[in-house]
């Protein structure tokens, strides 16, 4: 079976507790995307999507959205059907958040990231920040992405099957 996405719920330890999180990938078509403006884009979303010019930041904000939505609503155990009620936007920080009903979900924290066609979410109710990030590796790429990782994250991938073709540069 050949599925367009993962959804898995990871519970994560915090010093004597553990909170539920989400993380949402996804590999949608173009006609999902394009699918997805009609049935489930709250009004102002719409607005936004409507006055891009671009095809490409068209693409980006439908599987920004896309993502985001599904992974917030697998998170607040709500149905997809409520995705049009949810409105993403982005704080002074360039942070997704929910600006509908802000007070209700002031505790839950998302994230976005995406590189061509994939797209990577997660949600999680809590204080605590968590962040995610991918990148087509490449061998122009390979120099930033030395100079921005931690040590122990250069020991994962040198130890990574899944990674291992991968050099980085010492």
């Amino acid at each position: 079976m050949n599925k367009d996405f993962w959804m898995v719920k990871l519970i994560l330890p915090l010093s004597n507790s553990s909170f539920e999180s989400f993380f949402y990938v996804a590999t949608p078509s173009h006609e999902s995307l394009e699918a997805w403006v009609d049935g489930y884009l709250h009004k102002t979303e719409f607005l936004e999507y409507d006055a891009l010019q671009n095809t490409r930041r068209k693409h980006d904000y439908l599987l920004r959205n896309y993502c985001a939505k599904r992974v917030i609503l697998s998170c607040l155990k709500k149905p997809l059907s409520q995705a049009k009620h949810l409105h993403l936007d982005k704080d002074t920080m360039n942070q997704l958040i929910l600006t509908s009903n802000r007070f209700y979900y002031s505790q839950l924290q998302v994230n976005v990231t995406h590189s061509e066609t994939l797209g990577f979410a997660l949600a999680y109710e809590g204080l605590y920040p968590l962040g995610i990030d991918i990148e087509q590796i490449n061998l122009q790429k390979t120099k930033t992405i030395e100079q921005t990782i931690t040590p122990n994250e250069h020991k994962f991938i040198e130890a990574s099957p899944v990674v291992s073709d991968i050099t980085l540069i010492a």
